[in-house]
């Protein structure tokens, strides 16, 4: 089977909700999204311990940084850090993210739209309950002192890490819902593909040759067999 074409770092242009916000939003206003407001309930924490978070428009948040950098392959994550009690464990969706962004068709499919960016609105999707789902937020991110916080891009050049973060912490609840999450599952939200779930052989330094063989046989044979079931449903 042929190989397709590395797709470009062009993002679509499209969001029907983002037209419904435009008509009402006054004349320059940014939008404010409601119905998760940048504050202490989109963290899902209490008030109190908020106070190490601060709401910043994602320019703002890390000046010089883009979506995307100059058309590059995007680069490596981080998890966001547990400081003052308001970290999450998002080192799950950081290694998921990771993985989709070796793909940049799948990666851009997941932005719906960043036509109204200077508005302060973008538009994300995630497959969930069986249909891919459009998730409109604003651009406020929450921040700790140096960038944003929990999962982020390493190069502080990127933020689509931060953004897509916020948009399934919205789709969720708030971050703290996405805290000690799984990365499979993460995986299936964000690619709309299926989850197979393989136990494979235990290696040990005391296998003989023969065995340490025959457990790496299976292994490949089990990638194999999912390649080949992967194939099949292109």
């Amino acid at each position: 089977m042929a190989q397709p074409d590395t797709p470009s770092f062009q993002l679509p242009s499209w969001s029907r909700d983002e037209l419904e916000v435009l008509s009402e939003l006054q004349e320059g206003h940014l939008f404010i999204d409601e119905t998760f407001a940048p504050n202490s309930h989109a963290l899902g924490r209490d008030s109190d311990k908020a106070l190490a978070i601060r709401w910043a428009r994602m320019h703002e948040a890390l000046p010089g940084a883009a979506l995307f950098v100059g058309g590059a392959p995007p680069g490596d994550l981080v998890a966001g850090p547990n400081v003052a009690g308001n970290g999450i464990d998002d080192a799950w969706f950081a290694g998921a993210l990771a993985t989709v962004a070796t793909r940049a068709d799948l990666l851009l499919r997941l932005f719906a739209s960043v036509d109204n960016e200077e508005s302060g609105m973008l538009s994300l999707r995630f497959f969930k309950h069986g249909a891919w789902r459009t998730v409109l937020v604003d651009t406020m991110l929450p921040c700790l002192t140096g960038g944003p916080a929990f999962c982020h891009g390493a190069s502080g050049l990127e933020l689509w890490p931060s953004v897509l973060l916020k948009a399934y912490a919205k789709m969720h609840g708030g971050y703290a819902k996405l805290s000690g999450g799984d990365a499979g599952d993460a995986l299936v939200d964000l690619t709309g593909g299926a989850l197979s779930r393989e136990l494979m052989p235990q290696l040990s330094p005391l296998d003989a040759d023969e065995e340490r063989e025959a457990k790496l046989a299976q292994v490949w044979g089990l990638v194999r067999e999912m390649e080949h079931g992967a194939t099949l449903s292109q």
